[in-house]
This record gives structure tokens, sequence and C-alpha cells, in this order.
């Protein structure tokens, strides 16, 4: 009922296609747009607008977006929780199941402290889990410095952030009394934050991309999601820090893959899925760099920006300056060598011309990044699933589907198989269609099995 039955793509009828093939699929065809208009007659605060709208789409048809759930590692951390606070005897706690991996991670950004001006100097990552929200580094080893939207609404601050993290059912609230006890501890007492922060909070954060720009703005700056923050002190940085409230973004406004929270886990292997929302660029000269012949060019001419690569791959080696921009601040994204790149999109572009899905596996050595706390010098087994277009697969679909992916943005399956991320059904902002979901999650289907060796060699070690 979750992701559907398995598929064929022989079977994938423009009537079966309109069906809905599970539950979670089902989510992203609801319209947000008339959500959105429910959640303002009822006067929902500005700064909670986008992650109450998540809650609401995606969250509570599966019974996940009660008022104030808090979040919790497991059932035993709940126990804990409320045998040390029994005035949350009777809260409602969310926990991760049993039978999943235990440690999941979303990903946002600590953008700015509130009413200062966003930049790549003042974003740090978020990192939120169900048992413990956070930092666990002090970005660049410095503190940092923000300049104010106007004079009239503050001065230049310089705060620290990062050190470590907080129980996600305590994120948000006053730092401690005790100010000794600051650099962390078992059973260390905090303040109680005003309002939980939710499971819905934690997905809205990972997913609102315009709150560079909105932070900008001393218009739409109201807009942003909001937290009270504290640092976790140490030898480096010694008690009392002072916590403020800091403006919250996207996650993929700093670091759209989700690995560089992986590699500081000195996890040794990783499965890394980029949707990308743009194909290769058909007329650069590919053959020039990955073809059979003698004397191709060398990765030093390679332009990874004008062969059309997505920004979250290339920012990792080295090209993060020229893909940023006002929302993206990947410049301190580096942490492999840049001719290891190379190889690596000759192996996308080839999948891509053969008709395959595009699934790589490289094994690069990490480089020390002081901006993300990495030590470098370890290498990583990576096996990357790039959204290309697959003509072995859509060879495979029923003529009828194939016709209408032929209709170019003239068809309901217009952009495939980048589809808009916004206004892909205007004027709905953000759904799609059950025809659009089931056709996308039957390719990604199919990128899997198709090398399902690969996979299972992979996951299996």
């Amino acid at each position: 009922e979750l992701l559907g039955a398995r598929t064929a793509p022989e079977k994938l009828t423009l009537d079966f296609l309109d069906q809905k093939a599970s539950l979670i699929g089902w989510t992203q065809t609801r319209s947000t747009d008339m959500l959105a208009i429910e959640l303002l007659a009822l006067k929902c605060p500005p700064e909670k607008l986008w992650q109450s709208l998540i809650g609401k789409t995606f969250l509570e048809p599966f019974g996940l977006n009660a008022p104030n759930a808090m979040l919790a590692a497991s059932p035993k951390s709940v126990a804990r929780i409320k045998a040390n606070n029994p005035e949350l005897e009777k809260a409602t706690f969310y926990t991760p199941r049993p039978d999943r991996p235990p440690s999941y991670v979303m990903l946002g950004t600590l953008l700015t402290p509130d009413r200062h001006k966003a930049s790549a100097e003042t974003a740090v990552a978020l990192q939120m889990s169900p048992g413990q929200i956070g930092s666990p580094y002090y970005p660049s080893g410095k503190k940092l410095s923000s300049d104010p939207l106007s004079p009239l609404v503050g001065s230049k601050t310089m705060s620290l952030v990062g050190g470590g993290f907080v129980e996600s059912f305590a994120f948000g609230g006053a730092a401690p009394t005790n100010p000794k006890v600051q650099s962390g501890g078992d059973d260390v007492w905090v303040g109680a934050p005003p309002v939980p922060f939710t499971l819905a909070d934690a997905v809205g954060v990972s997913s609102f991309m315009p709150a560079p720009y909105f932070a900008n703005s001393a218009l739409l700056n109201m807009l942003n999601p909001r937290i009270h923050y504290w640092p976790v002190t140490s030898e480096k940085f010694p008690p009392s820090e002072p916590g403020g409230v800091f403006e919250l973004a996207d996650g993929g406004d700093l670091e759209s893959s989700g690995l560089l929270p992986l590699l500081q886990r000195h996890v040794e292997s990783v499965v890394w899925v980029a949707n990308s929302y743009q194909g290769l660029n058909r007329t650069y000269p590919w053959r020039d760099f990955c073809g059979m012949k003698q004397g191709k060019r060398s990765w030093e001419s390679f332009d990874p920006v004008a062969a059309g690569l997505i920004p979250q791959l290339v920012d990792k080696f080295g090209y993060g300056a020229e893909v940023s921009d006002s929302l993206n601040y990947l410049i301190y994204n580096t942490v492999f060598e840049r001719f290891e790149l190379l190889p690596v999109a000759c192996k996308l572009w080839w999948s891509e011309q053969r008709g395959m899905p595009a699934v790589v596996r490289f094994k690069p050595t990490v480089l020390p990044n002081d901006r993300w706390g990495l030590e470098g010098g370890n290498q990583v087994d990576v096996l990357l699933v790039y959204l290309l277009n697959v003509e072995g697969f859509n060879t495979k679909l029923p003529k009828h589907t194939q016709d209408e992916i032929q209709l170019g943005e003239h068809g309901s399956l217009a952009h495939w198989p980048h589809y808009k991320t916004t206004l892909q059904n205007p004027p709905e902002v953000t759904s799609y269609t059950m025809r659009q979901v089931n056709l996308l999650s039957a390719l990604g289907e199919h990128a899997v099995m198709s090398h399902s060796p690969l996979f299972k060699s992979f996951l299996r070690k």
C-alpha cells in the first residue's frame, strides 16, 4: 500500500497510470493551493505556513501530523524522557519504526540570525533526526559574522553555531541555566521550547527552498521558519555562549545531496540518489572527453556546468563556486578532487547513450574540509543513481504512453522525465497528477531492477 505493487513498463498504459497505485504517490497529487488557502483562513502564522502545509499534505494521510507531537529516537527514549519530565506524561511522541534503519537525518539550514542578511558565510547545516537536532561542527572553526537587514533592526552580530546536538523534544528551548553544562553531558537540564519542534517542522524546513531570498527581503522575511537556537560549547569556545532566534531554510540551499552529513559520520558506503532537474547537454562535445579514441581531451578542460551536470554533483568535486547563486550556497562543499569527476560523468553519458538507467559506482578519496569539519584521507564507496532519460525504458512502454511523451510540453507528461518542481501543472504550485507520479516511480523501479546484482552486492557488504 505504501509504495505500490511491482510494475512492468509494457503494462503502463495511460489508464493504468491514472490509478492510485500507492499511498505515498497519492500524496504528491494533493492540491497544496487549496490547503494553503485553508491555512490562511485559519490565520496560520506566516512563519509556520509552509511547515503546516507540508504536514497537512504529506504527513496527515499517514497519521503523522498531530498538533505538538514531539520526536524521540525510540519508545525506550520516550519512557526515559517522560520519567525525567513528569509534565510530559500525556504528551504524544513520534518514534521511528523499529524495523527500519535506526539513523535518519533530514537536512535543513541555520540560515542567519533573525532579521539579518543571509549568505554562504552565515549558513550552517542543521541536522534533524528523531532523537537529536543540531550541528556537530563549528564551521571553519570560528564564529560567524552577520549583518542586519538595516541599521533600524539591529547591528552586526558574531554568533557561535554548532558544536553538537540537543534532544529533539527539547530543541527550540532556552540554553541551560547553568552555563557550565552548556558543553553537554547526560541529563542536562535546558529550557522547554514554547512549542515542540514537530515532524512537520523538520520536513517543512528541509524543503523551504526560497528562504535565502526571503531572508534578504524586508517584506518577505516574515515567511521564513524560525527557531530559538543556542550552540554547544567546548574548550575552544567555552561557556557561556548566548543563543538567539535564527531563520531556517531548506538543507538543499546549502547541500542538496545529503552526502556531507554522512561523511561527517565516517560512513564507508553511500547510495546517492540524484533526482536531477535537467538532462545532460547533448550538444556538449562528450565524445572528445569520453570517446575511445587516442588523444581525447583531459579533465582540466572539462566543463561540467556546460555539460549539464547538476549542482549537487559538481559542487562535491570543487565546482561549487560555478553553481552558487543567491539561493544556493554551495561554495564550501568540495570533498573530492576535480579530476575524479570526469570518469563519473562519462559513465553517466554512456549510460544515456546506451538507453540504460544511469547507475554508477565510484570510490573517491575524501578531501579535508574545514567548513564541514572533515579531516579527509579516507575513501567512500558511492553508488550514484542519477535521473536521466532512459530510452530502453521509454521504448518498452505501450504505444499510447509513448505517444503522450512525444507530445512534449503539450502533453500530460510534459518535461518527462525531469518534471518541474513547481508549476508542473499550473495553476497548481507543487502538485502532480497520478499519471506523472506513477510513470516516474516506475522509472525509478526500472533503474534499480535493471541493476539488481549491483545493488545487492553493494548493500550486502
